[in-house]
């Protein structure tokens, strides 16, 4: 049929020359864009999968810009505490060079001037260490109070004076606990002492450590600064049960004494004699505890053996009586006659008869110093008062000892010993990495309570801890820098594998989109061309009118 009115060729001509050209234009769009999906109309679904993904790609960019500020602050944090440990090295050589007997009071003090530079150099080096004023290694925030009024109070005094006390009693007995045995610290109303140790009798096994807690916060002798000296006098016992015979249990005199002559007693004997001679008061000595005149008693028995070990050769003196009765199955006498050629009885008829003449013409009760081993009397190195006999420190560790583990501490108290730090490592909420880094301060290594004036070679021990201390804090950061490492790591392979995926969803196949093109050019020059020849089908009407 041929119709004028209605060219249908031109029509069809018209609509497939229009198809092919929005074809083309489409590809122009794909290869001048380079992206396959260019409006929702492309590909709807695609436009979906593309936007989450694009999604998961910014959001784990940010996140590995997170890991970098993470390892930043790690970096600050580890070259802070690489400088604190040249400072450590630095004290440690100085409390070497104190330890001699040959220095002055003055010679100390000087030394001690000098540490205490250092000490706040390492507080300050520790406070510095920030990343955009956000500090690093001043640990936990603790709302502590002095003189102690809590139960937190208590027990971060309770921790520095056990590890200050575990320095000390290596220092001078030679004893440390073998790191096995298990005791609970007990807080609460117990027994009206500051503290007490509590241990299976006949064996090496130590339970508890008890804090009578009124008693903890009106002090020894009416002053909480001298509790450290009670925590000290049990620390002995309990290092005592734990690493000596169990024969030696039964010989409470010297259980006692040592554990007096560890802090020094010469405060109590003093207070004990009062108006009495001594000859009087020693007559009186014999295996027994109980009072605080046996205290005292015990206490003058004991520095006369430190004094007789030493003037035999050996040059630590208690230190290796101690040394002897590590072999299970001795007991004091068996000591006693090894050393001194006497029995323990013998030794206590002894002591009866010269200990008075010991207290007069070797004791100085008139000087400031307690009469503690290591201390100017009865070594003739620094003066140990009745406030620096131990050390004064905190701790904040939950297990503050080398040689025990704290199985339990009071219910509710956990020792503020972690500062947390959290990082968004992922594009998902729920994709984050947290890490600790421990304080770093002065007071919070340890270093607070050396005093090379008064206790040198304790603090040998104490900066022994501390320098054990920073390595265990480097390499929590060294773990943690791995760590946050992979984490980055995994995050680049992330963004690479999830923008291939986008791409083979979103960006243009140009071998596909040029292909099709010139398909669609060829196509569109065909269709223009039959057009033009269907634009000519009404023309055909006119010869058959005659024209």
């Amino acid at each position: 049929m041929l119709f004028v009115n209605t060219n249908v060729s031109a029509l069809k001509g018209m609509n497939y020359l229009s198809n092919v050209t929005e074809r083309m234009n489409r590809s122009f769009q794909e290869l001048s864009s380079g992206s396959r999906i260019n409006s929702a109309r492309d590909d709807a679904a695609g436009l979906q999968i593309s936007d989450r993904l694009d999604t998961q790609v910014i959001g784990t960019q940010q996140a590995s810009r997170n890991i970098q500020d993470g390892i930043s602050a790690i970096q600050v944090a580890d070259g802070a505490m690489a400088e604190i440990t040249n400072i450590a090295f630095r004290m440690r050589e100085v409390a070497t060079q104190m330890s001699n007997n040959t220095w002055s009071q003055e010679d100390r003090d000087g030394a001690q001037a000098e540490m205490e530079k250092l000490i706040s150099a390492a507080t300050q080096i520790a406070e510095s260490a920030s990343l955009g004023g956000t500090p690093l290694l001043e640990g936990p925030t603790v709302n502590e109070n002095s003189p102690p009024v809590t139960d937190e109070d208590i027990l971060i005094k309770l921790a520095g004076a056990m590890e200050q006390s575990e320095a000390n009693i290596k220092a001078y007995f030679g004893l440390k606990g073998d790191g096995e045995d298990q005791f609970v610290i007990n807080l609460g109303a117990i027994g009206g002492a500051v503290a007490s140790v509590s241990f299976s009798g006949g064996t090496h096994d130590v339970t508890a450590l008890n804090i009578d807690r009124a008693a903890f916060l009106a002090g020894w002798n009416g002053d909480t600064t001298q509790n450290d000296r009670v925590i000290q006098h049990e620390m002995a016992h309990a290092v005592m049960v734990n690493q000596l015979s169990t024969g030696v249990q039964s010989s409470l005199w010297f259980m006692e004494g040592t554990a007096e002559l560890i802090h020094g007693a010469d405060d109590r004997l003093i207070v004990d004699l009062g108006a009495a001679s001594p000859d009087t008061f020693m007559s009186s000595f014999s295996n027994a505890a109980g009072s605080s005149a046996n205290y005292s008693r015990a206490y003058v028995a004991t520095r006369m053996l430190h004094d007789e070990m030493k003037s035999l050769g050996y040059g630590n003196g208690i230190s290796s009586f101690m040394d002897y009765l590590k072999v299970d199955g001795r007991t004091v006498s068996n000591a006693l006659e090894h050393f001194l050629g006497m029995t323990e009885a013998e030794y206590i008829t002894y002591v009866q008869n010269s200990g008075g003449s010991y207290i007069t013409n070797r004791m100085d009760l008139n000087n400031a110093d307690v009469g503690a081993i290591g201390g100017l009397d009865a070594d003739g190195m620094g003066v140990k008062d009745a406030h620096d006999s131990v050390g004064d420190t905190n701790s904040y560790s939950d297990q503050p000892l080398d040689g025990f583990k704290i199985s339990a501490w009071p219910t509710g108290f956990t020792p503020p010993h972690d500062k947390i730090f959290q990082l968004q490592t992922g594009s998902n909420a729920g994709e984050r990495s947290d890490f600790t880094i421990r304080g770093g301060t002065a007071e919070r290594i340890g270093l607070s309570g050396v005093n090379v004036s008064a206790n040198a070679r304790g603090s040998m021990e104490i900066i022994d801890k501390v320098i054990g201390n920073i390595h265990e804090i480097r390499t929590e950061l060294g773990a943690t820098l791995n760590e946050l490492s992979s984490h980055l790591r995994n995050n680049t392979n992330t963004i690479v594998n999830v923008s291939a995926a986008k791409s083979r969803i979103t960006d243009t196949d140009f071998a596909v989109a040029t292909a099709e093109l010139t398909r669609n050019q060829i196509i569109q020059q065909a269709s223009s061309s039959i057009l033009a020849q269907a634009n000519q089908n009404p023309n055909i009407a006119l010869t058959l009118l005659g024209r």
